[in-house]
Order: structure tokens, then C-alpha cells, then sequence
């Protein structure tokens, strides 16, 4: 008789400065998320402010951050975001990124480990047409894994993207344990691997593939800020596992 695992914990800072809105994201996350979820059981920790946020990674590690972009509570200079409002340093997607940096320092992260801090921009004026996809890609760039630009209350656009990122990281975990048949394989060829998520962004390299690239395992590699397509590392093998699809090989 088989015994099925207990779910893994997974662990979410939210920074959100509206107090109501935090509570009621919080409650839809942790209630909806974990209604019928076999393998994930999320645990919301919220923070008011980017200086309450440091002080949390300071005791704790997590595995996702969700952030507001209209952190501060200030509205655009338009009814949609801009350009120029993406600058602004005290934006979400900015605070997401010094957050980034920060937790990366504290538990001194590096590209091949499993567990890293994902971040996740949420916000509701995104415009439409090429200036809104110019700014979609700023905040990307800002190390974003993903920018849910819907609304945010809509829970189910949020946990689809949680789910996604859960199903890349339980990959990334069974290639590292050397359970995953095709990283077997792959490693048995002397292939590095990269894990490649929503966005095109490298979520995983293993230590073979930064032998490939150069890139020195206790020096990060910026893989938040960097997609498969703007890499070299295709040449030394990459296994795409992509909007929870099964893994699939690239020559």
C-alpha cells in the first residue's frame, strides 16, 4: 500500500500596501489554492511595506513574492501604466527587484539551486497596443517572472500562474534528485540542462550547463532578467518544460 507524500509547502510573501485588499488576496490564495491540491499547500505572508518585506526574508526563505505595482499607493500620471511609470523607482516592479537582489544575498542563492525567489507583478491599467507590450517587457526585465496584468481579484489568473511555476519548480527538484528519467538521460549524455518557464525565462540550470556557459556556481547568473532566446546556453541542450507541458528536448 502506497502512501501518498504530504503536500510541500509552499511559501508567498505578498506586498501589498492596501490592508483589505492583502487579506482578502491572501484568503482566495490560500483557501481556493489549496482547495483539492494533492501536492502544494500555500502559506501567505503579508507585508505592508518594502522595508516590513526585508525584515521577513531576513527569518524566512520564500519561494514566490506577489507585488502590487501601484505599491505606494500613487496612480499613474494616466489612466494606464507608461513607460516613464515603469522607471519610477517606487514602483512594484522595481521594489520586486530590490527584494530579489535582497533575498538572493541573504540565503545566498545560486543558479543551480532549486528554490528560488520568483517574483510575480500584479496590476489591473495595463493599456493595450505596442507601448503596453514595451511595458510588459520592462517589468519583465526588472526580473518579473511573470506580470499578471488582468484583474487582480481574479483569483484564477493568479493560482494558474502559481500552479505553472509549482509544476516548473517539482521538475527542477526531480532533475536535481537525478528522479527525472529524461534528466537521466540527458546527464548520462553529458548534456546540460536548462528548465525553461512562462515567458521564456530560465528557471533552472544545472551545474553542467554553467560549466557550458562559463558562469561561476557561487556568482548568479541573472536568470530572472534573461530567456532562453538571449542565451548561448541552447548549444549544451535544453530541456523545456513550458506552461506544464512535458518536457521536451531542443537541438
Amino acid at each position: 500500500m502506497s502512501i501518498n507524500p504530504p503536500p510541500r509547502e509552499i511559501q508567498i510573501l505578498l506586498v501589498e500596501n492596501d490592508h483589505d485588499s492583502a487579506d482578502t488576496r491572501k484568503e482566495n490564495i490560500e483557501l481556493f489554492g489549496n482547495e483539492g491540491n494533492a501536492s502544494y499547500e500555500y502559506h501567505v505572508t503579508i507585508a505592508e511595506t518594502e522595508a516590513k518585506a526585508i525584515d521577513l526574508i531576513e527569518h524566512q526563505r520564500f519561494d514566490f513574492l506577489l507585488v502590487d505595482f501601484l505599491l505606494t499607493g500613487n496612480q499613474p500620471g494616466s489612466d494606464v501604466i507608461t513607460e516613464s511609470d515603469v522607471d519610477d523607482p517606487a514602483n512594484g516592479s522595481k521594489v520586486a527587484r530590490r527584494l530579489l537582489d535582497y533575498h538572493r544575498r541573504t540565503w545566498q542563492e545560486r543558479p543551480d539551486d532549486v528554490q528560488q525567489l520568483r517574483p510575480i507583478v500584479f496590476s489591473a491599467i495595463l493599456g493595450e497596443g505596442e507601448e503596453a507590450e514595451r511595458v510588459r517587457v520592462k517589468i519583465l526585465c526588472d526580473g518579473a517572472y511573470d506580470f499578471i496584468s488582468r484583474d487582480p481579484e481574479d483569483i484564477n489568473t493568479l493560482l494558474r500562474s502559481l500552479g505553472e511555476m509549482c509544476e516548473l519548480q517539482e521538475e527542477a527538484y526531480r532533475i536535481a534528485d537525478g528522479k527525472s528519467w529524461l534528466g537521466q538521460v540527458l546527464q548520462n549524455l553529458g548534456c546540460g540542462i536548462n528548465i525553461i518557464g512562462r515567458n521564456w525565462k530560465i528557471w533552472y540550470s544545472s551545474p553542467r550547463n554553467l560549466e557550458y556557459s562559463g558562469t561561476r556556481r557561487d556568482k548568479f547568473h541573472d536568470l530572472s532578467s534573461t530567456s532562453a532566446e538571449s542565451t548561448g546556453l541552447s548549444d549544451a541542450g535544453l530541456t523545456v518544460h513550458q506552461h506544464g507541458r512535458e518536457p521536451r528536448r531542443e537541438s
